[in-house]
């Protein structure tokens, strides 16, 4: 439903996404519209699916917190078992000592029974970004649908606040690993791409150039550099905003994490800057990435292609042993240290101390740019 005080652009946002989810083909990987009622009294509201899970944003959140769950168990059992302290005595009141004993009778009851942990791994982060493609792709194409002659869907807005993971039980290890469960196996997910909102319908193949697709539309985080600058841009964008999707599942973090608006504007989308590809990822992903989120719209991969090759290597992935996946605090520093690489260059290319300086002066009051987050 339209938000009380919602503007008519935000009214038309919902619209748009109920008229492409109904001109579109149902499909498995993209949220499907139940109803829509456009001149509802007093706002207009949209029905779609019921799905119970978390979006891809949430999920690695939780990813980031679970250290706990990545220590071996006998480790835990030490952690749990660490005799009470007087703070920790304080903190009995209000159940804290309580939970500590059902958690360590909990994990005694996991270890016993051999029953392997359910992780984030590299895995999943493939599984999830197949899944997410294949909807990608539904939408690029067109879903074959008469209604839109010939054309296809940019999203316009890829970011994993808009992709939705809904739990499913994780694939059985194969019988050599009976003798000795593991002790993780890789969560799976049912993925389904959210909000077209800002979605645009475009020819394909794509019309001459000309800029004829709004600027600056989505979030400027996940923004492909030809939309932040305001040039032509069409299906190209999505891969780019894509990789960076699957570069964040993959790494359990954000990208250009610790940059602001300014630092991010100069450095990545004029710059050229990206994030890090991590040592131990599986062979081939990078060059995946790297292609996807080249800086020229016109050599980076199809959306397809782009599925087609993180399949391959989630297929290795899947026969061969989990890959865990788990934020440290060495990962941590590298991207602080990145970060300020990527100040240091932009304060470079300026040339002059006053500019330096002024970047480095506290902005006027209602001028302030917070840091980035997700968005």
């Amino acid at each position: 439903t339209a938000k009380a005080g919602a503007t008519a652009r935000d009214c038309g946002d919902l619209l748009r996404e109920a008229a492409l989810l109904r001109a579109l083909p149902a499909h498995p990987h993209v949220v499907a519209l139940v109803a829509t009622a456009a001149a509802a009294a007093p706002r207009p509201f949209v029905v779609l699916e019921f799905l119970s899970g978390r979006t891809l944003e949430s999920a690695l959140n939780q990813a980031a917190r679970d250290a706990v769950a990545n220590l071996p168990g006998n480790m835990l059992l030490d952690a749990l078992a660490e005799p009470e302290s007087p703070s920790t005595r304080s903190r009995s009141s209000s159940g804290f000592a309580s939970a500590r004993r059902s958690l360590r009778r909990l994990t005694m009851s996991a270890l016993r029974a051999g029953e392997p942990t359910p992780r984030w791994t590299m895995e999943t982060a493939l599984d999830v970004s197949v899944q997410m493609l294949h909807g990608l792709c539904h939408l690029h194409a067109g879903g074959g649908a008469a209604t839109l002659a010939g054309c296809g869907v940019v999203h316009r807005d890829l970011k994993p606040a808009n992709i939705f993971l809904v739990a499913e039980p994780p694939l059985p290890r194969s019988s050599v690993d009976e003798a000795e469960p593991p002790p993780f196996v890789s969560q799976r997910f049912r993925v389904k791409v959210l909000d077209l909102g800002l979605a645009a319908v475009v020819p394909r193949p794509p019309a001459p150039p000309g800029r004829t697709l709004t600027a600056e539309v989505g979030s400027l985080r996940w923004m492909a550099p030809e939309v932040a600058l305001g040039r032509d841009y069409g299906f190209a964008a999505d891969v780019h905003s894509t990789a960076l999707v699957v570069w964040s599942a993959a790494a359990v973090g954000v990208p250009f994490s610790g940059l602001d608006v300014a630092t991010l504007r100069e450095h990545v989308h004029s710059g050229g800057h990206r994030p890090p590809i991590r040592e131990g990822w599986p062979l081939g992903f990078g060059a995946v990435l790297r292609g996807a989120w080249a800086y020229e719209p016109t050599v980076r991969p199809t959306m397809e292609e782009m599925r087609d090759g993180l399949a391959e290597i989630l297929v290795l992935e899947r026969f061969g042993a989990p890959t865990p996946i788990q934020p440290s605090v060495e990962a941590a520093r590298a991207s602080a240290a990145d970060a300020a690489e990527a100040r240091a260059r932009t304060e470079a290319t300026r040339g002059q101390q006053g500019e330096a300086s002024k970047m480095r002066a506290p902005a006027a009051e209602g001028e302030r740019e917070e840091p980035l987050r997700w968005d």
